[in-house]
């Protein structure tokens, strides 16, 4: 069966959201890895009750699925696909730029107070 611009969809949020189609097959109550797997290449009839268990395991709603275009998303992450599960370089990253920024502000931070320093002690020299 060919598949449908909802399973796209479901595809495409799944693998944003890092989940394996093991851990959607385990989150849905499926035996099978395969038996999820139909759903994704359209060999399993979508239903409103089939939406709203998927959305429900992509914490959103069956609206925000539907509605969900992939070329809105915006700094996608690459995948790093190794033995201990999906690893993800965009938000390591984040945290190493998050880092930074925390390190220059403190340093921004530390040369206001002493240039504040520096205009009091101005201040009391001219008084």
């Amino acid at each position: 069966m060919e598949t449908s611009v909802y399973t796209e969809k479901i595809k495409a949020i799944r693998k944003l959201k890092h989940l394996t189609q093991q851990n959607t097959a385990d989150q849905l109550g499926y035996h099978d890895v395969k038996e999820y797997s139909r759903i994704e290449t359209g060999e399993k009839r979508i239903t409103l009750d089939l939406l709203e268990e998927i959305a429900r395991v992509f914490e959103m709603t069956v609206i925000g699925l539907l509605a969900f275009d992939e070329k809105m998303v915006f700094n996608q992450c690459q995948q790093d696909h190794s033995m201990f599960g999906n690893g993800n370089h965009f938000h390591e990253a984040n945290a190493a730029l998050v880092a930074e920024f925390k390190d220059r502000i403190k340093h921004q931070d530390e040369e206001i107070a002493f240039l504040r320093r520096q205009v009091e002690d101005k201040r009391e020299q001219g008084h």
